[in-house]
């Protein structure tokens, strides 16, 4: 019988409902197969884990998912940086932004909306 597993495709996704219904157990276990699977160096699956982990009130989880990733494009900054504004830490998204800009990455539209 074939098995199906999620991929890198499907685990962004899976992370966004997770965010959304607040289901940071599941979204351990989600992060968890992530680890096992050896997707943790991709960037768009580590910062829908930095995202979920923020829309879960879990910054210290989403800051050490954000720390791991090997090359953070701006989708990962944004990741955090909406993650410390939508739980009022608006001081340490003002400095993630300075330290984005910092490293040559340009803010976009949805970096200052």
């Amino acid at each position: 019988e074939n098995e199906i597993f999620p991929d890198n495709f499907v685990v962004p996704n899976v992370c966004k409902a997770c965010g959304a219904l607040q289901w940071s157990r599941f979204g351990r276990g989600v992060h968890g197969y992530v680890v096992k699977s050896g997707f943790h160096d991709c960037v768009f699956v580590a910062s829908s884990l930095a995202d979920m982990y923020g829309k879960c009130g879990l910054l210290d989880d989403a800051r050490k998912v954000f720390d791991e990733i090997p090359e953070r494009n701006v989708v990962a900054w944004n990741a955090l940086m909406v993650g410390y504004v939508q739980n009022g830490m608006n001081e340490e998204a003002i400095r993630l932004l300075s330290d984005m800009m910092k490293e040559g990455i340009e803010p976009t539209r949805v970096t200052v909306s």
